[in-house]
């Protein structure tokens, strides 16, 4: 059966400090700090195959669990989001950490959807129907973004974003013609997803 020859800490680890266990024979095995103190390895112990095979799941769903965590704390984050960062390792580590997650309270993409639409029409504003592609791209699910969309358009006067965008637009675009401006702002709220009414009033009560 393997034993284990030397534990020491592996270089040029960015984001997780880890630790490479090796053995005098197969493959080492890495883990993170918190997994090697949990189980108080040390040289000359030997490991039979059981116990390295639950080790490095064990291993792999510490790492994928840290890696999350530290995305988490930058800023929220949707299911799919988490998934794509850990699409290396297996699915069913995958799973495990998406579950933890859930059952953390850390990982809800309906709280997900509310807070990124507000935070998009609040620091970066464009349409509701843009944000809900926008959604859509992330991962997040149709449900959930129906649901926010609908409650934060209740709330939500589309108009008056649609206007305060233009009138800070013409404002850098003054010296342009009339018509050069109704054309680079009709061709601006689109971009950022308006409908044709809403840009229609808007150009309505801008330019004339």
């Amino acid at each position: 059966m393997p034993k284990i020859v030397s534990i020491y800490q592996t270089k040029k680890q960015k984001i997780l400090k880890r630790y490479t266990i090796r053995l005098d024979q197969g493959e080492p095995l890495y883990v993170t700090a918190k997994l090697l103190d949990r189980n108080r390895f040390q040289a000359g112990q030997i490991l039979d195959e059981e116990t390295i095979k639950n080790f490095q799941e064990a291993a792999e769903f510490e790492e994928a669990k840290e890696l999350a965590l530290n995305m988490l704390d930058r800023r929220v984050r949707c299911r799919k989001e988490i998934e794509r960062a850990l699409r290396d390792y297996p699915e069913k580590i995958i799973n495990r950490v998406t579950l933890f997650l859930h059952d953390y309270r850390l990982l809800d993409d309906l709280d997900y959807a509310r807070r990124y639409t507000r935070d998009r029409l609040r620091f970066m504003p464009r349409s509701l129907k843009m944000i809900a592609q926008e959604l859509k791209s992330k991962g997040v699910e149709n449900a959930d973004i129906q649901l926010v969309i609908s409650e934060i358009g209740e709330e939500t006067d589309e108009i008056a974003i649609a206007l305060k965008l233009a009138r800070k637009k013409l404002r850098i675009d003054r010296r342009s013609s009339l018509q050069t401006q109704r054309q680079r702002l009709y061709g601006f709220l689109a971009r950022r997803g308006f409908d044709y009414d809403i840009i229609r009033e808007v150009l309505s009560q801008t330019i004339g």
